[in-house]
């Protein structure tokens, strides 16, 4: 039997996981200090952690660090919006002791590539507004992916965020299909599962 390979990306302090728990090997990134080092703290033999971001360009970015780590985005947040309303009032103080840190980003065909990676059973994307870019930079290796699970804000949180509407279009293009949609954070954010048509 082949082994089962996956990615977490926007892999936090590790709260996703339980996504992984029978996989062989799973390749973390992880841009947040903070958040790096609960991660390095769980000491599992099937993680390789990665201390920088995945997007779909190569070199430094302005990384929007915030209060509460989860929020923490390479994409500005989107203060005139109903969502941002909303997590102000339900996690007042998210954004305060707000940090800007330059951080490195790889593209996934590079990290692909020089992986030597021919199969991925999994990608789970959490980046907070970034995640079509994510998959974006798969590029042609998208075909080797079976599932990719990745989050969507259904009201804008963060600025030149994409939609439900452009992801799902995306991945229908690249023969991927919706097979699983869970709401979550009071029907402002979506967890969205996609399957390759030609699963491997």
């Amino acid at each position: 039997m082949s082994s089962l390979v996956g990615l977490n990306i926007g892999a936090g302090t590790g709260e996703s996981n339980c996504l992984f728990s029978d996989f062989d090997t799973v390749y973390c990134f992880e841009p947040n200090d903070f958040s790096f080092n609960k991660l390095k703290e769980l000491n599992l033999d099937n993680l390789t952690l990665y201390n920088y971001g995945i997007s779909d360009t190569e070199g430094y970015k302005t990384f929007n660090n915030y209060n509460h780590m989860g929020y923490s985005s390479l994409l500005d947040l989107d203060k005139s919006g109903e969502f941002y309303k909303h997590c102000s009032q339900a996690d007042v103080g998210f954004d305060r002791d707000t940090w800007k840190t330059k951080i490195k980003v790889k593209r996934l065909d590079s990290f692909i590539t020089e992986n030597d990676l021919t199969n991925i059973n999994l990608i789970k994307i959490d980046t907070q507004g970034h995640d079509l870019n994510v998959v974006k930079s798969l590029g042609s290796y998208i075909t080797i992916v079976n599932t990719i699970i990745l989050e969507c804000q259904t009201k804008s949180l963060y600025k030149n965020s994409s939609t439900k509407k452009d992801i799902i279009s995306y991945m229908n293009n690249n023969h991927f299909t919706l097979t699983h949609t869970e709401s979550n954070d009071e029907d402002f954010e979506e967890n969205l599962t996609f399957k390759n048509k030609y699963e491997r």
